[in-house]
C-alpha cells in the first residue's frame, strides 16, 4: 500500500521474482517520481503479477489508528481488504521504503514457509532502519529490530492500525506480538531494509544507537534511478527554502 512513495519500484522489484502476486494499492499519490515508479513496475510487469488499484481516500486525517480504533480506520480497513483479495496460504506485508536483499527473500520462500511450524499466524522477520545511504540506525542491544511481516492468511485479520500492525489471530482475538503463542521469530537471514528514516529525517533523531553500514544496498537498488531523482528533489526543495 503506496502513497507518494518514491522507493516503492525497488520494495515491489525486490520481491517480484519470488511472488505469486503483489497487490499494489494506491492510497492517491500525486509526486512524480512515486507516479513513475508505479508505471515503471507496471509496464516491467511481464508475468502478470502485480495487482494494481488506485484509491482516493475522502478522509486521511485518521490515517493512522490508534490501540482503541477500530477496523474502519482507512489503513486497517486496506489491510484488511488486502487480506480478503490475498488468495495464497501466506502473505508478505512489504511497505513501499522496505527492500528486501535476494538472500533473505529467497529464504523466506524456499525455507520459511515450507517449514511455517504448526499452530502459528504470524512470523517476525529481522529490519534495519536506514537514516541515509550510508548508516543504519539500529537497536544498541542489538544488530537490527524484528518486525511481524509474514502471516498466514487463513489465521488473521486486522483491526486498527498501530500498534504492530494491528494484525490479529482469529482463533484467539489476540494482536500477533512476536512474544505471543500465536507467533515465532527468524533472525537467521538477511535483514531487509526500511528507509523511513532516510525519506523522513525527523526519524533520524530516534535514540537507536547507531553505527556504520559499510555491505551493499539491496541489488535492485543497483539502478539508482529513483534514488537520485528523490536526492535531486530532495536539495532542490532545501535550495528553494533556504535550508
Amino acid at each position: 500500500m503506496i502513497r507518494n512513495e518514491p522507493f516503492a519500484y525497488y520494495a515491489v522489484k525486490s520481491v517480484y521474482d519470488y511472488a505469486d502476486a503483489i497487490l499494489l494499492y494506491d492510497t492517491g499519490s500525486d509526486d512524480p517520481i512515486a507516479l513513475d515508479g508505479v508505471a515503471r513496475l507496471i509496464k516491467e510487469d511481464t508475468q502478470g503479477k502485480i495487482k494494481f488499484k488506485p484509491l482516493q481516500i475522502a478522509d486521511a486525517s485518521q490515517w493512522v489508528a490508534t490501540r482503541r480504533a477500530t477496523i474502519s480506520a482507512p489503513l486497517g480497513a486496506l489491510r484488511q481488504q488486502q487480506i480478503n483479495d490475498t488468495q495464497t496460504e501466506f502473505f508478505l506485508l512489504v511497505d513501499g521504503d522496505e527492500v528486501h536483499y535476494r538472500e533473505g527473500i529467497q529464504k523466506i520462500v524456499e525455507e520459511i514457509i515450507p517449514n511455517w511450524p504448526p499452530g502459528k499466524e504470524s512470523c517476525y522477520l529481522p529490519v534495519r532502519w536506514h537514516s541515509d545511504l550510508y548508516q543504519f540506525i539500529a537497536r544498541k542491544f542489538a544488530p537490527s529490530f524484528l518486525q511481524g511481516r509474514l502471516f498466514h492468511t487463513e489465521g488473521v485479520f486486522v483491526k486498527g492500525a498501530y500498534p504492530t500492525e494491528m494484525h490479529c489471530s482469529k482463533s484467539t482475538g489476540r494482536i500477533l506480538w512476536k512474544s505471543c503463542p500465536e507467533s515465532f521469530i527468524i533472525t537467521q537471514i538477511p535483514s531487509f531494509v526500511h528507509f523511513e528514516p532516510y525519506l523522513k529525517p525527523r526519524r533520524r533523531t530516534i535514540d537507536r544507537g547507531r553505527r556504520r553500514f559499510r555491505g551493499p544496498l539491496p541489488e535492485v537498488m543497483g539502478d539508482d534511478t529513483f534514488i537520485k531523482r528523490y536526492q535531486d528533489a530532495v536539495q532542490a526543495q532545501a535550495a528553494s527554502t533556504g535550508e
